[in-house]
């Protein structure tokens, strides 16, 4: 009995990682089928990101505009900020204006290129806005 759910389990992760016409997770060819190699893409935001670059329009933006779901557009970019909300040194109220719209001006003016907002905002950063 443990050998089938074992061999199943394989056979399932397995599917998985090659469901995506025979590529591993990684964006890679897997040529070797005996090995099953297991990578994670690169991190942004507390999300995985793969190859092709995620892209926004601004009406998708737009919906993201409260407490439990927060993006904004800086620059051409897309933030997913919820997750920075009840850190904000500013507190709640401040980031919120930013929620659902373009940012830039009012990030500029607040932080006015300091280092340490531009760095924890990069970390946020989940695609580009479509122009």
């Amino acid at each position: 009995m443990k050998k089938k759910i074992y061999l199943v389990a394989l056979f399932s992760i397995t599917t998985v990682l090659t469901s995506c016409g025979g590529e591993d997770i990684a964006g890679t060819e897997n040529t070797d089928e005996s090995a099953v190699e297991v990578s994670t893409s690169s991190e942004v935001g507390g999300a995985a990101t793969s190859e092709a670059e995620a892209s926004f329009t601004m009406a998708e933006v737009q919906v993201h505009n409260s407490e439990s779901s927060c993006y904004s557009t800086i620059g051409g970019k897309v933030y997913d900020l919820t997750s920075y909300i009840p850190n904000h040194p500013g507190g709640v109220r401040d980031i919120m204006k930013v929620c659902g719209r373009d940012g830039e001006s009012i990030f500029n003016d607040q932080h006015e290129g300091a280092p340490d907002p531009a760095a924890a905002l990069e970390k946020l950063y989940i695609g580009t806005l479509q122009q």
